[in-house]
């Protein structure tokens, strides 16, 4: 398997739910690929001011966030116990570093974790963290 296979659930403000994307075309891919926080920050906004479901009960992470677990992966490897949960081909908890691990090291293999329902990234003695 590898970690494209996987979907991920994006917010559509439009209909005040979520789509199901390529991670590559989640805002959060999409924020590391161009380097833009302010697509990032206005899809973040969007979701926490819907009028829907969500409202209020969401932890919105603003684009400083994504780069702090961007640097720490990047300088220090990436955790063995950070699993990706996923549940029906999609990922449901861990977006922002499987969008991570797609920019840094590309579409590497993944296997199942230890943990049922969750994914690990196969990687090179390396990109683990130390």
């Amino acid at each position: 398997m590898k970690l494209c296979d996987f979907k991920v659930k994006v917010f559509d403000p439009d209909t005040d739910g979520f789509n199901t994307r390529a991670i590559n075309h989640s805002p959060c891919f999409q924020a590391l690929n161009t380097g833009d926080p302010m697509a990032y920050n206005s899809y973040n906004h969007a979701m926490l001011l819907t009028e829907g479901l969500w409202k209020g009960k969401l932890e919105i992470r603003d684009h400083d966030h994504l780069l702090d677990l961007f640097h720490d992966i990047e300088n220090n490897g990436y955790r063995r116990d950070s699993f990706i949960k996923v549940g029906h081909g999609n990922i449901c908890d861990g977006q922002h570093r499987a969008s991570i691990l797609l920019f840094l090291f590309g579409n590497v293999e993944v296997v199942w974790g230890s943990e049922r329902g969750t994914i690990v990234p196969v990687l090179k003695e390396g990109q683990w963290a130390r």
